[in-house]
């Protein structure tokens, strides 16, 4: 591939799940700021994967990632929330929950490599 990134596999796996999320809010309804977040949560952990490839210093490819784990972790909160209101069911919940468990641990092990 043409970028250094798109041969990451948390980047692969990160723009599969914003892809993901995108279509399953097409089918849901109700509370469209909580949805919103969702969007834009997932949306930034793939960004910021792309931005921190294209960074030159292991500190500045580091923060990027760094960043993009915390918006995995956004995803989970804001998932929990959209379970509890029932907007979600449960089996949507832990597939949703799975995926962002995988790509906190692929983040997280990537950010160990730039220590």
């Amino acid at each position: 591939m043409g970028f250094i990134f798109e041969d990451l596999d948390v980047y692969q796996k990160a723009l599969s799940f914003v892809e993901q999320v995108i279509t399953l809010l097409k089918d849901i309804k109700g509370e469209p700021v909580i949805r919103d977040q969702l969007k834009r949560a997932a949306l930034s952990v793939q960004l910021n994967i792309a931005e921190g490839g294209g960074r030159f210093s292991k500190p500045e490819k580091r923060s990027f990632y760094v960043i993009a784990r915390g918006s995995i972790y956004e995803c989970v909160a804001v998932a929990q929330l959209l379970r509890r209101m029932k907007i979600i069911d449960e089996s949507l919940y832990l597939r949703l929950y799975g995926e962002c468990e995988c790509i906190a641990k692929m983040l997280t092990a990537l950010i160990k490599t730039l220590v």
